[in-house]
């Protein structure tokens, strides 16, 4: 039950993540002439998307495989959408047939996910196991790849040879991304073990341990990287596409990572749960592109009605 409660929890997680966003824009439309000390809006809408949500994520790492986590991401889209439709940001969106084949795509994901994801062989992972890891041949040409892959994409981003607005200025911001984001959030879990172990009395005091430690600056330096990338991917394109490349980049990077980390795929996992697994990957990550798409290509009429409403 452990591993559905963790499930359960990044799902609710997300919800309450989209919840918060659609806040976040409400006061950006309901609350703007008040300091910001004043917004309610934005203030639960923060508290929503950032303690709240990572409350819940903290916790379901120490549960779930990141590979079954890092699809389920996408949840956070559907339930921004859906709250946009019920007119929570301010505004209310438009509901359409693209948006109902995304939300039931990301069901159908989300339950394949869920059923043939990888469990780990234990409810908390033993903390030295991952240290070992984490020094192990797999993780270090990973670690070595996704740095060496950083510094390239840094020098391409600091010259002129990319466009500043360009699709590939944003491609190649959101593949750096996608390697920073598997170091940042399989660390993240690697801290969040540590954690469950202190809490059941079994911790074997790893910050005695300097690999421990090392992981500690490659999870700050990864997740400073990863931020600065992931306004490079955004900005660069159309939001749309800069979103839909940053997020398949992420989900896939994080995957990739947490089997070399981990192991998720080694332990009793059939060929069959692995074709339902990459089926329930693929359903998501379509169904992220499909809405971000239609969000961004919402009729004009519908736009200007929506400027009257903030206007009134």
């Amino acid at each position: 039950m452990w591993y559905e409660l963790g499930i359960a929890l990044v799902i609710v997680g997300s919800i309450v993540g989209g919840l918060g966003f659609n806040l976040i824009k409400r006061s950006s439309v309901k609350e703007t002439k008040q300091p910001f000390y004043c917004r309610k809006w934005l203030v639960l809408g923060v508290f929503l998307s950032t303690v709240v949500n990572t409350g819940l994520d903290l916790v379901s790492y120490a549960l779930v495989p990141l590979t079954a986590i890092a699809p389920l991401g996408g949840v956070s889209i559907v339930a921004s959408t859906l709250f946009a439709v019920l007119g929570v940001s301010g505004v209310r969106e438009s509901a359409t047939l693209l948006k109902a084949l995304g939300v039931l795509l990301v069901t159908s994901g989300i339950v394949l996910v869920a059923v043939f994801g990888p469990r780990p062989p234990s409810t908390v992972l033993n903390v030295q196991t991952i240290l070992d890891n984490f020094l192990a041949p797999p993780f270090v040409v990973y670690q070595s790849v996704a740095f060496a892959v950083l510094v390239v994409v840094l020098a391409l981003l600091s010259t002129e040879t990319v466009p500043v607005l360009s699709i590939r200025r944003s491609a190649i911001a959101a593949l750096a991304a996608g390697f920073m984001s598997g170091l940042c959030q399989s660390l993240i879990k690697l801290f969040a073990s540590t954690i469950a172990e202190l809490a059941i009395g079994e911790s074997s005091h790893p910050w005695s341990n300097t690999v421990f430690w090392f992981a500690a600056v490659e999870l700050a330096v990864s997740g400073v990287c990863l931020f600065v990338l992931m306004k490079i991917a955004v900005e660069s394109t159309e939001l749309s596409i800069g979103t839909s490349l940053y997020t398949v980049a992420v989900i896939f990077g994080t995957i990739g990572a947490s089997m070399l980390l981990y192991g998720d795929f080694e332990v009793g996992y059939s060929q069959t749960d692995l074709v339902c697994f990459v089926l329930g990957v693929t359903l998501i990550l379509i169904a992220i592109i499909i809405l971000v798409e239609e969000r961004e290509r919402r009729p004009l009429s519908e736009m200007v009605t929506q400027v009257d409403e903030i206007i009134e």
